[in-house]
């Protein structure tokens, strides 16, 4: 997938976490509708006709430094398609850009809505920090502290993280800066609450299953098919391998115990025998493994 010379909209972590807060605002449906005008947009930046999760997935990071799971992603893309956003093309096992909609939407209004925002909150933090503490910073040490600031306060929630003596000390200038803003009742406060409502979405849906609470796997067996382990292993081709690979480790940080049948392992050499065959007759297979040879 190409994005168009001159259409990008890359920006920091935190203004794509002040976009998804936007979003939630605006939708009450499933949280997975809160990712979905990011992932519009980058449909609407792309210049290819075909779009895959996987060329979501670098656009959503490359753009909005935003990082979903990509079966998360095809979840989203399969909503959008009954939208009529877009449209699958079963041959293909690809969705198919539908422009007159995907044209239509006010995301450019919202992005610089927030980018003036964010302009302000940084630059309001760049005189604190001068004003309160006689420290001076550039716009982009600034940057980068609030965005530390911020990823350590909503990380801190779910583990225990050491910083070091200087860090500690930029996170208590930024916490300053932050509770000044709460008790003068600015309206940049706000903005960061949306911000951290933003991150804290975003870290949650790696912990969960579309529409479904976090569950816990140590102690549960995995069991995968044929199928899943022949596009694992990449016998098909990269956009089917990159999220069972995404899923496996996602499994693995859960303590999962992952396992497969002998009689998988078996049909799996008969699978991979029998396409040295139809390679050999120009036929293909239901699982794409000779579309790739």
């Amino acid at each position: 997938m190409k994005i168009a010379e001159g259409s990008s909209t890359k920006v920091s972590n935190v203004i794509g976490y002040a976009l998804l807060a936007v979003n939630i605002d605006s939708n009450k449906g499933s949280y997975l509708d809160y990712f979905s005008p990011m992932v519009i947009e980058c449909i609407r930046l792309s210049e290819d006709e075909y779009v895959n999760q996987g060329a979501i997935y670098k656009m959503l990071k490359e753009n909005f430094s935003i990082t979903l799971p990509q079966h998360v992603i095809q979840s989203i893309l399969r909503r959008l398609n009954k939208k009529g956003f877009l449209q699958h093309d079963p041959n293909l096992r690809l969705y198919k850009r539908n422009l007159s909609k995907v044209d239509n939407t006010n995301f450019k209004e919202k992005q610089g809505q927030i980018l003036e925002k964010h302009n302000a909150l940084v630059s309001g933090l760049q005189e604190y920090l001068n004003t309160h503490f006689s420290q001076l910073f550039s716009r982009e040490e600034v940057e980068l502290m609030f965005e530390n600031y911020l990823n350590h306060t909503v990380h801190s929630l779910v583990e225990d993280i050491q910083l070091s003596e200087d860090t500690e000390k930029e996170q208590f200038m930024v916490a300053s800066y932050i509770k000044h803003l709460e008790g003068n009742h600015s309206h940049l406060f706000q903005y960061y609450e949306s911000i951290f409502i933003g991150n804290m979405v975003s870290t949650a849906v790696y912990f969960t299953e579309p529409d479904k609470y976090q569950q816990k796997f140590k102690h549960t067996k995995v069991y995968f098919d044929t199928t899943f382990i022949i596009y694992a292993l990449g016998y098909a081709d990269k956009v089917r391998q990159e999220p069972c690979l995404e899923l496996i480790n996602i499994l693995r940080k859960q303590h999962a115990s992952l396992r497969c049948f002998q009689h998988t392992i078996d049909e799996m050499k008969d699978i991979l025998y029998g396409c040295i065959d139809k390679v050999e007759n120009n036929l293909p297979d239901r699982f794409g493994t000779t579309d790739i040879l």
